[in-house]
């Protein structure tokens, strides 16, 4: 081979540098994405405004439900390991007429007939003051309960001021909680007045308790060991933060990002071009198909052809991938498992969320701004929740595949691999730490922002999404956010589908 040849092959395989970086127009898809956020906020705020009554709906009165029977099944297993009344403290009387009811029966069974014979009084006030739509069903069920706290009041369980049609009533329109005010604590009265026919009674009336107060023994274990392996793993991520970021700062752990490369400014484009397709194609396939979930999976994954984009704009796509992430990682096989200890090490800044949310619903459920109490705002909630509830094992199917893979995989190409890619080259000539906690302020915000629980839920999600983003900055790949962020969704749906599923 000669000489020029030897040049030639030895040139032909050396590494090429990387293309200069192409003109961008950041500060354009910044005015797209602000516009964006922007319009689906004003959006969300006025469906809310177009929606009746706030909470009512199904799923608000199962979420009420869960709450009263996890209430009632901490009072009874308390109780019996205190061997003494125990009673948990009631939530407000806040909500739609029907909760009010259901409020009525949980005061009954906590409190004792009396105090819920005052709260029927406090219903009917608040009921002519701010005279809220009722139905015959609901009017007629009010005098029904006045009638029977009546005779719990004065000690007649057997209720003889019921019809059968007043108890299948109660059973229907009350579900779980017409069954639990039919099945009283106690039984009548011992004396020459208590009838044989009274003591049958008391009998069923007690045989019948303890099948209504079953269902609320395992709402309350389920939540006591949701919240015991919570605390548990908090305290593990708690531990392994403090020393996550000791070693950081020590300079032991280094991130592996590497920012100054002038390509910034093409993922701002892209990030606002994905806006855009996302929120066009979902629209689409909502209105084409009436919500179908299938074609919403497909439509979130289809919004992903604006990774081409940077490649259209002149960088090569080996380059793209190593800049978003979108690689195995150096380690292929740790990967995942830095995303389950990333997971672990989020879960404290996820209790500080939840402590924020909390107080700022406190601050919120302290009365609309008429005070009325027929109005007071729901929790925060995702619109897959209520499919994921009442739907088939095929929808409940699809739901989790949703929220467990393709979100993490979409969401997190995008939030964590496009954005903070743009926000740390925007910011690379700060320090190294400044740099990386306002990127993942940013794009942490948004990613809380255009999510549909609302303005509320924006705590919680910013300190999972905090977790995500240590891991991409540690480990440089997505693989690790993409593995914590589907443990997280995943774990949620699973949870919620046990708790408030059929």
């Amino acid at each position: 081979m000669s000489e020029y040849q030897d040049n030639h092959f030895a040139e032909a395989h050396e590494p090429s540098e990387a293309p200069p970086a192409p003109r961008s127009w950041a500060w354009l898809a910044w005015c797209i994405i602000l516009l964006i956020v922007a319009g689906s906020l004003i959006a969300r705020e006025l469906t809310v405004e177009a929606a009746p009554q706030a909470g009512d709906d199904k799923l608000s009165r199962r979420l009420i439900e869960l709450q009263y029977r996890t209430l009632v099944g901490a009072a009874k297993v308390l109780k019996e390991q205190a061997q003494q009344q125990v009673e948990p403290p009631l939530p407000a009387p806040i909500g739609t007429v029907e909760q009010r009811l259901y409020h009525v029966v949980l005061t009954g069974e906590l409190a004792g007939p009396k105090e819920a014979l005052l709260e029927l009084d406090r219903l009917a006030q608040d009921m002519q003051k701010y005279k809220p739509a009722t139905t015959p069903e609901q009017d007629r069920l009010r005098d029904i309960l006045r009638r029977l706290y009546d005779d719990y009041a004065r000690g007649r369980l057997e209720r003889p001021s019921l019809t059968p049609a007043d108890r299948a009533l109660l059973r229907g329109q009350l579900g779980w909680f017409g069954e639990l005010a039919l099945a009283p604590a106690g039984s009548p009265p011992d004396g020459e007045t208590a009838l044989a026919a009274g003591a049958a009674v008391a009998a069923g009336i007690a045989s019948n308790r303890a099948a209504v107060l079953a269902p609320a023994e395992e709402a309350f274990s389920l939540f006591a060991g949701a919240i015991g392996l919570i605390v548990l793993f908090g305290l593990a991520g708690l531990i392994g933060l403090i020393v996550f970021l000791a070693m950081a700062a020590s300079g032991k752990i280094v991130g592996r990002i590497e920012c100054g490369s002038g390509r910034g400014g093409v993922y701002a484009e892209t990030f606002a071009l994905w806006l855009l397709l996302w929120f066009g194609l979902s629209f689409l396939a909502a209105v084409a198909t009436g919500g179908d979930l299938f074609l919403a999976s497909g439509a979130s994954l289809l919004s992903l052809i604006a990774l081409a984009w940077p490649v259209q704009r002149g960088i090569p796509w080996t380059q793209v991938r190593r800049d978003i992430g979108l690689t195995t990682g150096q380690d292929p096989l740790f990967e995942p498992v830095a995303g389950v200890m990333c997971y672990i090490m989020a879960l404290p800044l996820l209790a500080i969320g939840l402590v924020i949310m909390l107080v700022l619903l406190y601050f919120q459920r302290g009365g609309p701004a008429d005070g009325n109490p027929f109005t007071a705002p729901g929790m925060p909630s995702h619109p897959i929740i209520e499919p994921l509830v009442f739907g088939g094992w095929q929808t409940r199917a699809v739901i989790v595949l949703l929220a467990a893979v393709v979100a993490p995989v979409v969401e997190e190409i995008m939030f964590r691999g496009v954005l903070y890619r743009h926000l740390r080259e925007a910011s690379c000539a700060w320090a190294k730490g400044l740099s990386i906690v306002f990127s993942g302020t940013v794009a942490s915000a948004l990613f809380a922002v255009l999510h549909p629980q609302g303005l509320i839920a924006v705590p919680v999600l910013m300190a999972l999404a905090y977790g995500f983003t240590i891991a991409r900055e540690w480990r440089g790949t997505l693989v690790p956010c993409m593995i914590g962020h589907g443990i997280s969704n995943g774990l949620v749906t699973l949870l919620v589908l046990a708790a408030v599923g059929d």
